[in-house]
Parts: structure tokens; C-alpha cells; sequence
């Protein structure tokens, strides 16, 4: 029990590290525990796999400072550091317009819930508070997760989805904030998994429920 035995690991050594499931609320672990100076979300292939925290006895700040670390398997790494109160005094620029480019966070930016903070350091808005998607005019090359070209956007009426699915047979299906699950979206646009093409499903600012068609940037 890290609660209950904080105070003397703090008191034997300079740093603590807790390495925790990578399942467990980080928001729960930071109420139970009064010590974490900081947070460090490691994140492989897009899986999150530690969680790892920093407890010691003299603040350094009196922020904590979360770390987000993702390892692609190409060898690409990606790093975001945010604070909470960054996060939750950003303001968050909404658009119900999908720009040329759509941005989907890595895993372990989503574990840490750096959503408002995100639209600050990239020149980039959010399609909806809970969508967790964003889109912007120009690349963003060093946008912190993955990036794709936008090729159409669809609602769901029957002649609009008809020319959005023409010529594609199979494609990588995302559910963001909408109301289906892959498989029941996948069954109803009739169309296999894998190929070169990614479709976001997800709710816009007003609203809409949307398909957007993109391929990997």
C-alpha cells in the first residue's frame, strides 16, 4: 500500500519512483498520494504501458509537471510535458469546419488528458471538448500523435455516403465521440478492415455526426 507507507519512503531517500498499472486513473493515484513532484506516461506502438511516478519530500514546484512519452515502432519518439493548472486555464478554440489535416493524440497524451493545453502549443483546433480530435489548415509536422490528409468528410445521408465510400472497399475505422461502436459502423458502411484508408467517425462542435476520410500523412 504506497499510501499508507509514502511518508517513510520520502523520509529514506531523496526520490521515489512508483511505477503503477498503466490501467489505474492518474487522477485517483494524485489525490490518494501527497508527494508526486512529477508524472511520466510511457507509451509504446501506441499502448500504454507504465505509469510511473515521482514523489519527494521538498516541492520543487508546486506544480506537478506531466510528462508524455510515446515510442513508435519505426523509432520515432514524441514528448509533451504539461501542468494541470496549464491544462485546465487553456482556452480550447472549437471549429465545426474539418481543415485540410486531422490529428489524433497519442495514447499517452490521452491517458493524461492533455486536451486543452494541446490547442496552445500546436497551431491546431478541436473539433468537439469530448471528441478528442483536432484539425488545422497547414501540417503539423511535430503534432504529438498521429497525422492525416484529409480527403472528404461525409454526414450520413444516403447520396452523400455513397460518394464518400466510392472506391473504397476496406479501411481503418476510429469511433471518437460518436454513438456506434467499429463493429456496428463497420457492418453498416459494409466495408472490410485494414488498406490505406482511415475513417474518423466522431461529433463535431454543433453536433453533426460526421465520416472524414484520410490518409496517413
Amino acid at each position: 500500500d504506497v499510501s499508507a507507507l509514502e511518508s517513510l519512503l520520502v523520509d529514506k531517500a531523496k526520490k521515489v519512483m512508483v511505477k503503477l498499472s498503466p490501467m489505474l486513473d492518474m487522477s485517483l493515484a494524485l489525490n490518494e498520494l501527497k508527494t508526486v513532484r512529477s508524472v511520466h506516461i510511457v507509451a509504446v506502438n501506441n499502448e500504454c504501458k507504465e505509469l510511473l511516478l515521482i514523489l519527494q519530500k521538498e516541492p520543487v514546484s508546486s506544480e506537478i509537471s506531466i510528462h508524455c512519452e510515446h515510442i513508435a515502432g519505426n523509432g520515432e519518439s514524441q514528448h509533451y510535458t504539461f501542468t494541470l493548472k496549464q491544462e485546465k486555464a487553456s482556452a480550447c478554440p472549437l471549429t465545426d469546419q474539418v481543415g485540410t489535416y486531422l490529428y489524433e493524440p497519442n495514447v499517452a497524451i490521452l491517458k493524461a488528458g492533455a486536451f486543452r493545453s494541446l490547442t496552445q502549443t500546436y497551431p491546431v483546433m478541436k473539433l468537439h471538448l469530448s471528441s478528442h480530435l483536432y484539425t488545422s489548415a497547414s501540417l503539423v509536422p511535430d503534432f504529438p500523435g498521429r497525422r492525416f490528409r484529409v480527403e472528404s468528410v461525409s454526414g450520413f445521408g444516403k447520396k452523400e455516403l455513397k460518394a464518400f465510400l466510392k472506391d473504397m472497399d476496406k479501411a481503418n475505422i476510429t469511433i471518437r465521440n460518436f454513438p456506434l461502436s467499429v463493429a456496428e459502423l463497420r457492418k453498416r458502411l459494409k466495408l472490410k478492415e485494414g488498406g490505406d484508408d482511415y475513417i474518423f467517425a466522431t461529433t463535431l462542435s454543433g453536433g453533426q455526426k460526421v465520416l472524414i476520410r484520410g490518409k496517413k500523412c
